[in-house]
């Protein structure tokens, strides 16, 4: 004799459906996510863990993000260096073949001296650098240009300073209030939780005021006056030691204006280069713990899209005979019992 389907059963039959039905959903998200869960609570006792685990990983990722800016800051500024550098040596070159010449043609001193400036617009282009709306070489003042020496054209710049009643200075202090508008800050940037770098070398280095302080006193006075460089061929071997001393510190000789601050643009450039691989070093150290952490991440998150399509399958094929049994019960009656 088959039992009339009482309440009780078919509410037990409904709770199992219904069951059911949440874990042909759940897998269904699984099999089209490729995730366990859509929640931190569908991870269990490991959900702390994975949140642990994501936490690292974005904070790895946020200084992976600035250190890729920062590597290419350091780019551009040692192409900016290496720039620098060539108009320095090229202008030397000139003076010197200039100082080994007669010297006092007007011809060859006004074609120096238009090198001198030229060489010294140069410097002030390349030491106004700007990455990213920020000025490389400006210290902490990186919104402000760091350079300008304050005259468009050579003509206006010997007219001002003459070389006889009024001089170009010969010492640092003075030259620095001349065109150095930044500060002196030295920029550091944090490559992780542990370890910084200094990544700023600002306008005023050393290297670079000896360099435009001989350009400018070369470039400084007319032909023909007192103050004209055929006069003052002093001049000559007192901006070759100081772009002597730009280059490579120290020179041979005396220095002809008294002591200058020890540095020069090798020693910029070399800490520079150092950088550099440093920054890519970590990197490479970020990417391959980032890669690791993922990994990890996705053992607790993923699931196997073979279990996964099969579990779905057959959670769905007990929901239809589920169905099907709670149809039958359902249509039970008195009628039917006494049949």
């Amino acid at each position: 004799m088959t039992r009339v389907g009482t309440f009780a059963s078919h509410a037990a039959h409904t709770t199992n459906m219904l069951q059911l039905q949440k874990r042909v959903f759940d897998s269904n998200q699984q099999v089209t996510s490729e995730k366990k869960s859509q929640s931190y609570a569908g991870y269990g006792a490991e959900s702390n863990r994975l949140i642990n685990l994501e936490n690292e990983l974005s904070a790895t990722e946020r200084f992976m993000t600035n250190n890729k800016i920062t590597q290419t800051q350091l780019s551009v500024t040692q192409t900016t260096l290496d720039a620098v550098e060539k108009t320095i040596r090229d202008f030397r070159e000139r003076l010197n073949e200039f100082g080994a010449g007669t010297k006092t043609g007007v011809a060859e001193v006004q074609d120096i001296q238009r090198w001198a400036f030229h060489a010294l617009t140069e410097m002030e282009s390349y030491l106004n650098t700007n990455i990213d709306g920020q000025y490389a070489f400006a210290g902490g003042k990186v919104s402000q240009a760091p350079v300008d020496i304050g005259f468009a054209s050579w003509e206006d710049f010997k007219a001002t300073y003459d070389g006889s009643a009024t001089t170009f200075p010969t010492d640092r202090d003075s030259h620095l209030a001349l065109y150095f508008q930044g500060d002196t800050m030295e920029l550091t940037r944090q490559l992780d939780g542990d370890q910084q770098i200094t990544v700023g070398v600002t306008a005023a280095h050393t290297s670079f005021e000896k360099a435009m302080r001989a350009m400018a006193i070369i470039a400084q006075g007319d032909f023909g006056t007192a103050g004209g460089l055929e006069n003052n061929l002093g001049r000559v071997e007192d901006a070759r030691w100081l772009l002597n001393d730009a280059l490579q510190s120290p020179p041979s000789g005396t220095p002809p204006y008294g002591p200058e601050l020890s540095g020069d643009l090798k020693t910029v450039s070399r800490m520079v280069s150092m950088n550099q691989v440093v920054l890519k070093d970590k990197l490479a150290e970020q990417k391959e713990y980032a890669d690791f952490l993922t990994n990890r991440a996705s053992d607790i998150e993923n699931v196997d899209p073979t279990e996964a399509i099969l579990r779905m399958m057959d959670d769905s094929r007990a929901l239809e005979v589920s169905y099907s049994a709670l149809s039958h019960i359902s249509k039970l009656s008195l009628a039917d019992y006494l049949r």
